[in-house]
Order: C-alpha cells, then structure tokens, then sequence
C-alpha cells in the first residue's frame, strides 16, 4: 500500500514539473494558453537559432529544438531571424510524432542583400571584404549574405576610403563615396606618416625639396619621398628637442633655434651651443638671422646676440640701449636698419645710433608679442603678432606704410599670428591661428582654412614653398600639410 501510495505522489510531482517545464519553454503565452497536447514538431534551420513562433505566439525556443504539446492539428509556425526576413509556413502535427521540418534561409534569394556603390570621381577600384573586385564604381555588387562587410574604394592620386556596414537580408543599400584628390592637398600625421609629433613649429626646405620639420617635443624629422629620418638629443649632438626655428646661411649650414640651446649642422656633424660651453645668455634661442656671410644675429630671451669668428657678444638693456632683453624676430631693411621684435614691449629700430620703439598703446599696432618681421621686396615693414589675451591682445597683422602703421583686418576669428612669407611674385602669405592669408592687396586676398580647404588645422606655424613650386603648410597639433597645385 505504501509502494502505491509513493508511485501516486511521484507521478504527481512527475506532472507538476512537466507543467512547470511548459511553462518555461513559452515566453510570451501564459500557461493557460497552452494546452498540453501530445503532437510535436521538429523545427531546423541553417544558420541555426531562429526564433520560433507557433500561430503568432513565441515558443521562447530557437532552432533546432522539439516544440511539444502541440494539438493534433495545422499550425502556423514563423522563423524570426535578426539577419533574415520572416519565414512562414503551415505544418501539421499528429498525435505521438515528432514531424521535421528544415528551413535553409540560403535557398531565398529575397535573404540576401544587395549594395549600390558609388564614387566621385567614378572608376574607383572596389574592395569588398578585402577582395579586389574586377568591376569598378558605380557599380551594385547582388547576393551578399547578411552580416557585417568592409567597402574599401581606391583612385589613382585620390586618399583611399572605407566603411563597414551590417547588410539585412532583402537589404537594398546604397553608398556614396567622395575621394580627396591628393594631388592638390596631402596632410601628414602621426595616423598616416611616420610623424613623431603634430606640435610643429617650422619647416624648412633643405636641398633637393627634402623636407625639414621641427617640432616642439621630439626634435627634427626630415623626409624626401618615403624616406624618413629623425635627429633628437638622444642621438645627435641636436641641443635639445624643441625646435623654435630653422635657417640656412650662404654655406648651406642648418641652423636650429632650440629650448636649449643653439645647433649648427654641416652636413654631417652637429655642433651645438649654450650656456654651458659659450657665452650665449640663455639657452631659449628664438629667431636667426645671417647678416652677411659671417655674421649672426641670435635672438634670445636675455638679449640680441652677435656670433662672429666663432665668439657670442650680447646686446642687452645693461651694456646698451636696447629696449627690451626678450627678443622674439630679427630683421634688417635696405637701409640697413635693424628691425627687432620683443615679447611684451612692441617693435625696436635702430640705425646704428638710435632706437625707436612703437607699441599698442602709442602705435595701435594689433600687440606687444612680436612673432615675425618681415622686410618685402617694395621696403614695407611687416610685422605678425601673437595673441595675450590676459593683456588684452588679440595679435594680429601690421604694416609701416608712409611712417605709420597699419593693421590689417582680414575679419580673422583668432588674428594671432605666427609668421610671414613673401612670395616671388611679390604676394604674401600670413600663418595664421585661423588658417592661411594670401594676401596681394588690401581688396585681394583670401584665406584658407580646413573648413574651405585641405588644410590638416587651422592653428598654422609656418610656410615654405619647394623648387617645383609645392606649398607647405605646418600646424600647431595637428601635422602638416602639403598643397601641390596653387591655381588661383
């Protein structure tokens, strides 16, 4: 009695969790929905895990698996798959049988997608995938299963471009590609180019169109083509790693202003100077400027220094009548004055026995913080500021014209200004922290910015032009940028 009294209770507990193991194979219906019937249905699918749906309610089952308990009856069964389009179907289930079915999404063309490629220009190579397509833009590549895929286009003389994107079946996509011509603007960066550094503060042509960067924080890269070099304190006599400014004297010796001193390079070897083994006053070495053919002028922030026969002699607020120690631009006009920029205290000339000075706040000049003088071929005096905003000093540009200056208003949003260059049909050109002023008169000139342009940044440090006529453009944080082809 107690024997049948126990196999009672188990085929009770047997039941009781039969119905609660219903009960979690359903999750949308409730357990009242379902009736616990003996038909059942085998339901496949390649790929696998569909959902199943059975007379629009879900199972909570993905293929393959047994939907059990069904009615001995026709059921409608929907395959939901996040990749393919909804499939379904009627089936019948019979009384103690499991019936199959198998659905291959592969065998519906509807599955698959279908992507509409094209290009500007057209005629763009295709990779899809990583493969190279024979077919080029524009051009609509059928059949692709669902999933994730990678579009690479490619152009002759254009950047490359790429996109990944997840593609439904019965998917119609289409995609446009607009490919810059890097025949007129190429930027250089740390991203794209062996760069070491986008702080970059000049650049300087040196022999056969090899280009010269220097950098505030990783010391000179020089490049001609694909060949790249770098020369840093670590392995050079280089004084140090920040570069204020190049130059090259009538010798084809490269000259860099450093943070730490001043390096001289032959050719072959380097040789440096500071305070430890001369008689410069500082080791910050702002500007250069040769004279003659053996004479240099240094500017430093303890004074003007004169470097001749191989011996340093300072010019400063002690031992002359100099205005200012912090000298930031040097320049000598046809007359033979010499035209010096300080940080704080405006712009010095003297003529060899008296030194005038002109400042914002007698002068209207746009600043105090001189960055650049400039001598052009007419005799005009240029001069470029830097912002202070704590002294109230946006910089800008200004020009002596008939014994007054003049600043000009090119309607910049940020008019500092780093440095200067004349051009050899007599335009000029401004770097500016709101991109390039050309400038050939007060009513023609334009500027250039990386909204309007290829310019890599707005914040410009320097200019230089190669033999063939190559503009180069270097930007604060941001690298460099090479324009091929100056049409205007």
């Amino acid at each position: 009695m107690k024997v049948k009294t126990l196999k009672k209770t188990l085929l009770f507990l047997s039941l009781l969790l039969l119905f609660y193991a219903c009960d979690k194979e359903v999750s949308v219906s409730t357990p009242d929905e379902w009736k616990i019937e003996k038909a059942k249905i085998f339901i496949n699918s390649s790929p696998a895990n569909a959902e199943i749906f059975v007379d629009g309610k879900s199972t909570g089952l993905k293929t393959p698996d047994t939907i059990k308990w069904l009615s001995n009856s026709e059921h409608e069964i929907t395959l939901k798959m996040n990749l393919f389009m909804d499939f379904t179907f009627l089936m019948t289930a019979e009384d103690e049988k499991t019936n199959g079915y198998f659905h291959n999404y592969y065998d519906y063309s509807y599955n698959f997608a279908r992507l509409n490629i094209y290009s500007e220009p057209d005629s763009a190579s295709i990779y899809f995938n990583d493969s190279l397509l024979v077919k080029k833009t524009p051009y609509s590549i059928r059949n692709i299963f669902p999933g994730n895929h990678k579009i690479k286009l490619t152009y002759p003389e254009h950047r490359a471009d790429s996109l990944e994107l997840f593609l439904r079946g019965g998917m119609d996509k289409t995609v446009n590609f607009t490919l810059t011509d890097t025949s007129i603007w190429v930027n250089y960066s740390r991203y794209n180019s062996p760069l070491t550094s986008h702080i970059i503060n000049d650049i300087k042509i040196v022999g056969e169109n090899e280009i010269w960067v220097g950098t505030s924080d990783n010391g000179i890269a020089s490049f001609k083509g694909n060949s790249w070099s770098f020369i840093t304190k670590e392995n050079s006599l280089l004084a140090g790693n920040g570069i204020n400014r190049f130059d090259i004297d009538s010798y084809n010796n490269i000259w860099a202003c450093t943070y730490s001193g001043l390096s001289k390079y032959n050719g072959s070897d380097w040789q440096s100077y500071s305070t430890f083994n001369s008689n410069l006053p500082s080791n910050y070495i702002t500007d250069i400027y040769f004279k003659d053919n053996d004479t240099v002028l240094i500017g430093t922030q303890r004074g003007l220094v004169k470097f001749y026969n191989n011996k340093f002699e300072t010019l400063n607020t002690i031992n002359s009548g100099i205005p200012a120690d912090f000298i930031s631009a040097i320049a000598i006009d046809k007359q033979q004055n010499l035209w010096l920029g300080s940080v704080g205290f405006g712009v010095f000339k003297f003529d060899g026995e008296n030194w005038v000075t002109y400042t914002m706040d007698v002068d209207g000049l746009p600043g105090n913080a001189v960055s650049d003088i400039n001598i052009d071929a007419n005799g005009t005096v240029w001069v470029t500021f830097i912002s202070r905003e704590t002294k109230g000093e946006r910089g800008g540009i200004a020009k002596l014209e008939n014994g007054f200056w003049k600043t000009l208003n090119f309607e910049l949003v940020f008019p500092s200004t780093e440095r200067i260059k004349e051009l050899n049909d007599g335009s000029i050109m401004f770097a500016t922290r709101s991109g390039v002023v050309w400038y050939r008169s007060e009513s023609n000139y334009k500027v250039f910015n990386a909204g309007n342009s290829g310019l890599i940044r707005n914040d410009i440090t320097s200019i230089e032009i190669d033999s063939r006529g190559t503009f180069w453009f270097s930007a604060m944080g941001g690298g460099l940028t090479k324009y091929k082809l100056w049409n205007e």
